[in-house]
């Protein structure tokens, strides 16, 4: 509305906000101040009554009723008292009436009345209670006639008492509903007033919070230009938020001051922060909370999630339909136990319990058989923000595998989420991802694009390190797709290919002897020492067919064996399917030399020697024991070796080929489950 300058000129007048409950609390008591002189010339005030609250139905464009007595004292500044003061609501509101006040008195002075100008030294309110709204246009109920706001015309009041005041407050457009008890402090030396208490409960999109807090007198509204102090603590549930800052009086978009968040999961924000954030650990952080219009920042916040250090700066602009979400986070030290809600797992029980669904979750995890998340992600709130999060840590503490320089760049727009790229050093080496993820239809589509880049083995393997083995160095590729919106649904229906690739590296020897059970020269090496054996090259190749992963090449080729594997691994029932089988190139007198089973599911995992070869050998030795002399039965359990290399030329240069397939895959639109890669893998000679 406009309003008209000292100046004589008209300029725009913002809207007011529904907090400032100055406006109301000025409006009643300058509505009585300026009939003051009428009320003090008669000798039954009562009699007044009825014009009065025809006059203020007039002004406000609501039916107003004084229904208790009307006192007046007279004097150079005249006490008024009005008992039973109410105002009805608007025609939309929720709520019958908009305020009522048991008892109000003020003083007025006389002399400014006769230039229009109303002054009020004091004023008291007993027992008022006051009911703020928006409905669902965002159209507040404290604007009346014309659309103006009372405190257009409200009245310049020394000091203002509340005595037992209720504020309901309740904002349709955001789903808010908030009531409050406030209470005038006083200072018990000098009697003035300093500070305004108050306390309730409110709600939040059905989100329940208790509210606390001090402000400055209410009258530091009316002083426009000046900060307004306030101190406010909201708990709710196991989340709790401190703020002591500043705001701008009628400007409440301007708010500035210190912010302190604590609780056992930042998902728990949501909607209060319409940010997708996944389940974490318990969390402290703190920063300045700054937000000018529709822009909120949280900048140079500080503190920890679980054992992770975090730091940055977070932004949200609101000015838009969508809100969109803008962050820097950096981490010196982040535990990877702390991202386990990206995957859909509650973080790791530490001496702050979890949240009751966290807890529910992790008890339903150790019933069940399965060990792939199958918690589904949250569509809505994947739609209901854009923005980019930028995210850089120094170390990762991830048990015994050495991560580092993680760089983490996060884009969402429209329900679709892309990593473009997520990097991290490991083991000497470097793995860089391309991950996106659809949610914007019903069911979430995925892809990843993984290339592992000259990985130390024996960095990656620490146990390595203890008879110096230099192991050698991997790389690899994988592209997979798949839908779902769990991680067990996407993995269960994944396509694509993988490889991953090894050469001139070193293996234990006892290692390798053990899987063909060779039992006499790992006996040897258990008394004189383990050595090293040259791994010639090291191969893995398989595709991916709706959630089942097929090996086309699986071969480890040493100096002291030959390890070929064979089988599938099933994502879709989480089980292993696989034979390895080793070949040995030099003789040994006790070789039960059998091909080991890996089974089982991906909980309880099973590696058993193959029955039927170990027990036939052993059978062979105990007859021939039986028939000749017991050393004769050493002669079914020797292995005169013999094993040929593998041509590890044309294994790598395989390896090498379906990895740069898995790129031109990756960049397909669509993959045919049904279609066949051209080109059998080589044998393993």
């Amino acid at each position: 509305m406009e309003t008209l300058s000292n100046d004589g000129s008209r300029k725009e007048r913002r809207r007011s906000h529904p907090h400032l409950t100055w406006y109301v609390v000025a409006a009643v008591v300058g509505f009585l101040g300026t009939l003051a002189v009428v009320v003090i010339t008669l000798p039954n005030w009562n009699l007044l009554r009825g014009p009065i609250a025809q006059f203020l139905s007039a002004k406000l464009n609501r039916t107003v009723s004084i229904d208790g007595d009307l006192k007046v004292r007279v004097s150079l500044q005249p006490e008024i008292e009005v008992n039973g003061l109410s105002v009805a609501n608007a025609s939309w509101g929720a709520h019958p009436m908009m305020a009522q006040i048991e008892r109000t008195r003020f003083r007025i002075e006389l002399i400014p009345l006769i230039r229009g100008h109303v002054v009020i030294p004091e004023a008291q309110l007993v027992r008022a209670a006051l009911v703020l709204e928006r409905n669902s246009e965002g159209t507040p109920n404290w604007e009346f006639n014309e659309g103006r706001a009372a405190g257009a015309w409200g009245p310049e009041v020394g000091s203002l008492t509340i005595e037992r005041g209720e504020l309901l407050y309740e904002d349709a457009p955001v789903e808010t509903k908030v009531r409050l008890a406030i209470e005038s402090d006083l200072d018990a030396q000098q009697g003035s007033i300093l500070t305004i208490r108050f306390a309730g409960r409110g709600s939040l999109r059905k989100e329940v919070f208790q509210i606390e807090g001090r402000a400055e007198t209410l009258l530091s509204l009316a002083r426009a230009g000046r900060p307004y102090q306030l101190d406010v603590r909201v708990v709710a549930g196991d989340t709790s938020a401190s703020f002591a800052g500043s705001l701008l009086p009628f400007k409440l978009e301007t708010i500035d001051g210190t912010l302190q968040l604590r609780g056992k999961d930042l998902s728990k924000l949501y909607p209060a922060v319409p940010v997708p954030l996944p389940w974490t650990p318990a969390y402290r952080l703190s920063g300045h909370l700054l937000r000018e219009g529709g822009m909120w920042s949280f900048r140079s916040f500080k503190g920890i999630v679980g054992a992770s250090d975090m730091a940055g700066d977070f932004s949200l602009d609101r000015r838009g339909k969508q809100p969109i979400i803008d962050a820097e986070v950096t981490s010196q030290r982040l535990d990877y136990n702390d991202l386990a809600g990206f995957l859909g797992v509650p973080p790791k029980a530490r001496s702050q319990r979890r949240t009751a669904e966290q807890e529910h979750e992790a008890a339903k995890r150790a019933a069940t058989e399965k060990v792939l998340p199958s918690k589904p992600y949250d569509l809505a709130r994947l739609r209901a923000v854009d923005g980019e999060v930028r995210f850089r840590g120094k170390s990762i503490v991830a048990r015994d595998i050495p991560l580092d320089n993680v760089v983490a760049h996060l884009i969402l727009k429209a329900g679709k989420l892309r990593f473009a790229p997520l990097d991290f050093g490991v083991a000497d080496g470097h793995v860089v991802s391309d991950i996106g993820v659809d949610a914007s239809g019903p069911v979430i589509k995925a892809a990843a694009d993984v290339t592992i880049r000259n990985v130390d083995v024996k960095i990656l393997v620490p146990e390595l390190k203890a008879n110096e083995a230099s192991a050698g160095r991997v790389g690899g590729r994988a592209e997979l797709k798949g839908t779902g919106n769990s991680i067990a649904q996407m993995s269960a229906s994944a396509n694509g290919e993988l490889a991953v690739i090894m050469s001139q590296g070193r293996l234990s020897t006892l290692s390798l002897l053990l899987t063909n059970l060779d039992l006499a020269n790992a006996a040897e090496l258990l008394l004189h020492g383990d050595k090293n054996a040259p791994v010639y090259c090291a191969v893995v190749s398989g595709t991916m067919r709706d959630g089942t992963l097929i090996p086309q090449v699986f071969v480890v080729d040493s100096s002291e064996e030959k390890i070929t594997g064979e089988g599938a691994i099933d994502f879709q029932n989480e089980r292993y399917e696989l034979r390895l089988k080793a070949d040995s190139k030099r003789p040994s007198l006790v070789a039960l030399r059998g091909p080991i089973r890996v089974e089982g599911t991906f909980k309880h995992p099973q590696v058993t020697p193959e029955a039927g070869p170990v027990v036939a050998r052993v059978a062979a030795a105990v007859a021939l024991g039986a028939l000749l002399t017991p050393p004769a039965a050493l002669l079914a359990l020797a292995d005169p070796g013999g094993a040929r290399d593998s041509d590890c030329t044309a294994l790598l240069a395989y390896g090498e080929k379906t990895a740069a397939n898995a790129r031109k895959a990756a960049q397909e639109k669509d993959m045919d489950p049904a279609t066949e890669r051209k080109g059998a893998a080589p044998k393993a000679h």
